[in-house]
């Protein structure tokens, strides 16, 4: 692809990346304090899956510090792709939407996945809440999720997700066409698209741009949280559109901006678009002459959408689901505000478990090629604002007391996740356009052998990873009987791993399969004959046992 030499002496930069990628693997060989409380599932994807795409990692930092691409072929390469981004995003959606079916085998893994899909499939049924039958409220989902991920109202079986309904809106169409496992990869390859036009206004290198859009695809966090049901890919989404809205400066575009800030911040929960979009409200307010006319097109594009999805959907979910006007002031103020709390020694160790995993589930030395657009005598002068964008994100989840738990990366950071190619694009830019033409063929060898590797080898190394842990979890429960009858699983929660999150089902019990808490085989039995006329036990796995109804 492009004549390739060895290079003896690195950069200070192919230095700080292997200083990094040093830094990741040793982080493996530190004990966590007995003291320290993180939680089980958060701990075990660290200490198993992360290690090894470290030592790759490192590997591939290696083998790039050495070297050239002399002849400019590197640098061609992605000049095409720069110029042709429909291309990446093309293979963005094929990707995920293949690894959605193949490697999440359409599953939504946890709970944070499994709410928004529930709930878009009731919004497809032309629904604003599900319906249960009373004498299945108790058995429906485990009750330590009630009113964590998902409510249920034991006096009238009232269903609906806990969380902010935009990405359940946008996933409803894919729900009403029973495929809500491709709206992840649709909006994934939307990004690639966002993100090479918002490239477009700040690198003018069309190699640059090609660069960091083939980082982009190859870093894990990107396609196999586009396989997934998070909705992070919608968040990602959001805040390239609200960048790219802000700076193209014209007043239609400012009130695009403000609709995509209303979608970022009724997707699932407000904090993660609020931490990335702070920066840029002071910016306008310090920067644009036009400050109050950018303002209020930004208000007006996004408070109406925002009152709808945000403040009207919080209020028809507390009338829903309060059982006393006590408990819907409670919901409206206190638990709100309840969520911030100081940081705690367990906190901080999870947050530097968390920027690890930020690092390795990026292409090798992606942040420390962010960090060049701050460290050039002739900074970029938007570097700050998106660089002030993902230090708030990162310094705000401290006060958010939770590990995240199940999550491939550092999913908090997703929605700032665009800081890392923007800043990278500058910086790249910045330096080439500084050091000339050796400097240039340094970077592109660089570039090319971490994209590659990352591409030929990260990739796959997470795709089996996921699908690995996707099938042990599933296999906690019998399979699926392959027949047109209808199936009910009673599922042990208290036994395996994380088998709570196994009980999912259709809000309104349609399909050909239920499936509910075990209370044990007699009473399981006759729960079983209340959902069908001739139920017949008809399998047992390590956790759950499968009837056939009919």
């Amino acid at each position: 692809m492009s004549d390739l030499s060895l290079s003896l002496k690195p950069a200070p930069w192919q230095i700080a990346a292997l200083i990094l990628s040093l830094i990741c693997c040793a982080a493996f060989f530190v004990p966590i304090i007995p003291a320290i409380q993180l939680s089980p599932i958060f701990e075990h994807l660290f200490y198993t899956y992360d290690p090894p795409a470290a030592g790759l990692g490192l590997a591939l930092t290696v083998i790039a510090a050495v070297i050239l691409d002399q002849r400019g072929k590197a640098k061609a390469l992605f000049g095409w792709i720069g110029t042709h981004p429909g291309w990446i995003s093309g293979i963005a959606f094929s990707v995920a939407a293949l690894g959605a079916i193949f490697v999440y085998h359409t599953h939504p893994l946890s709970m944070d996945e499994y709410a928004p899909r529930l709930q878009s499939e009731i919004f497809a049924a032309g629904k604003l809440i599900g319906q249960v039958p009373l004498s299945l409220t108790t058995i429906f989902m485990p009750s330590f999720f009630n009113g964590w991920f998902i409510n249920l109202s034991q006096t009238n079986g009232a269903l609906a997700s806990v969380y902010w309904p935009a990405f359940a809106l946008l996933m409803a169409p894919f729900s009403f066409f029973g495929v809500p496992w491709l709206c992840n990869p649709v909006l994934t390859a939307a990004t690639f698209l966002g993100l090479s036009r918002l490239l477009e206004l700040l690198v003018q290198d069309a190699a640059v741009r090609g660069a960091v859009l083939a980082a982009t695809l190859v870093s894990p966090a990107i396609l196999i949280n586009g396989m997934s049901y998070y909705g992070m890919p919608l968040q990602l989404l959001c805040t390239v559109m609200f960048t790219y809205g802000l700076l193209r400066g014209t007043r239609p575009y400012h009130w695009a901006a403000g609709a995509w800030a209303a979608i970022g911040l009724t997707a699932v929960n407000p904090v993660p678009f609020i931490l990335y979009a702070v920066p840029w409200v002071f910016w306008i307010i310090k920067k644009s002459p036009a400050r109050w006319r950018t303002l209020a097109a930004l208000a007006s594009g996004g408070l109406p959408l925002t009152l709808l999805f945000g403040l009207g959907w919080k209020i028809f979910l507390m009338k829903i689901f309060a059982t006393s006007q006590a408990e819907l002031n409670s919901d409206s103020i206190i638990s709100i505000l309840s969520i911030f709390q100081p940081p705690t020694p367990s906190l901080l160790i999870a947050r530097a478990i968390a920027l690890i995993k930020l690092c390795v589930w990026a292409m090798p030395g992606l942040p420390v090629l962010a960090f060049l657009a701050l460290g050039s005598p002739n900074r970029h002068s938007l570097s700050s604002v998106f660089f002030a964008s993902a230090l708030l994100t990162l310094t705000g989840y401290l006060f958010v007391p939770f590990d995240q738990g199940h999550g491939w990366g550092y999913r908090y950071f997703h929605a700032a996740w665009l800081t890392l190619p923007v800043l990278a694009g500058i910086g790249i830019q910045q330096l080439i356009q500084r050091q000339g033409e050796l400097e240039k063929a340094r970077m592109f060898g660089f570039l090319l052998v971490v994209s590659l590797g990352s591409l030929l080898l990260a990739l796959p190394l997470r795709a089996i990873q996921v699908e690995s842990f996707v099938t042990n979890h599933l296999q906690q429960i019998p399979a699926h009987i392959p027949d047109n009858t209808r199936q009910v699983v009673f599922i042990h929660v208290g036994c395996g791993a994380y088998t709570a999150d196994l009980v999912q089902n259709d809000p309104f019990l349609r399909g050909h399969e239920i499936r509910l808490v075990s209370q044990g085989h007699e009473q399981d039995a006759r729960i079983a004959a209340t959902l069908g006329p001739h139920p017949r036990f008809a399998a047992s796995g390590p956790c759950g046992d499968r009837w056939r109804l009919d």
